[in-house]
């Protein structure tokens, strides 16, 4: 099942709505829209579920059937025209969030490893996908990739910069790591302090700040001068 928590006004209470289907497939990762009247969810039967938060159905208003593999990563694009999509085998596919038209469909790694994380650019231009040890982005309009870094680490997350320009991601070995993808300088480890076990999920806060969640149960606010 899925999940949506609404805080109330005395912010003391929790609101939950229930999303619900048919099979027994783990939800594997979820990605609201933009414009938060969307939801889709990754899930490990390789199908991908999607509700429409107005129609008021506790079950799926659409399925999309067309991944060889565990949906592992997904994300909306900011206008919410494009949604991309992770899997087990290493491939990602972006597709139209209106009729499911695909317009790239990429190997992140030719060995076929577990890809864990995607996410779109501010511009809806690029994807950065992370797998094994690389992560990698990508161009919608060429259809090219457009740089690469290597990795000590097994890349657990990625995400991008409210401005596009810098992508941090976080690793098996408990660092979090930010690059500049239009720069060939390497990517820095924030500490000196880390994680102690294996970072699940990071994003920027802002311009300024990340955070950080990891398998040590901790949550760290790591700020990017």
């Amino acid at each position: 099942s899925l999940r949506v928590w609404k805080l109330t006004c005395d912010k003391q209470r929790y609101e939950t709505t229930t999303f619900t289907w048919y099979y027994k497939a783990c939800c594997e990762c979820v990605a609201f829209s933009r414009d938060k009247k969307r939801i889709v969810a990754g899930c490990a039967d390789k199908v991908a579920r999607f509700w429409d938060l107005s129609s008021k159905r506790k079950s799926p208003n659409k399925t999309l059937r067309c991944f060889a593999a565990e949906v592992t990563g997904v994300d909306f694009s900011w206008d919410n025209k494009f949604i991309v999509f992770g899997s087990t085998n290493g491939r990602v596919q972006v597709r139209s969030a209106d009729n499911d038209m695909l317009l790239l469909n990429y190997s992140h790694d030719s060995s076929g490893a577990k890809l864990n994380s995607v996410a779109f650019s501010p511009d809806n231009e690029r994807v950065v996908s992370g797998s094994y040890n690389t992560v990698q982005v990508w161009s919608l309009n060429t259809q090219n990739q457009l740089n690469e870094v290597r990795t000590d680490s097994y890349v657990n997350s990625v995400a991008f910069s409210d401005d596009g320009l810098r992508i941090v991601f976080g690793c098996a070995d408990g660092t979090v790591q930010v690059w500049s993808p239009n720069t060939s300088e390497l990517p820095r480890k924030m500490g000196p302090e880390r994680h102690t076990k294996g970072i699940l999920s990071v994003k920027f806060l802002d311009e300024r700040r990340i955070v950080s969640g990891s398998l040590d149960g901790t949550v760290r606010i790591w700020s990017v001068e």
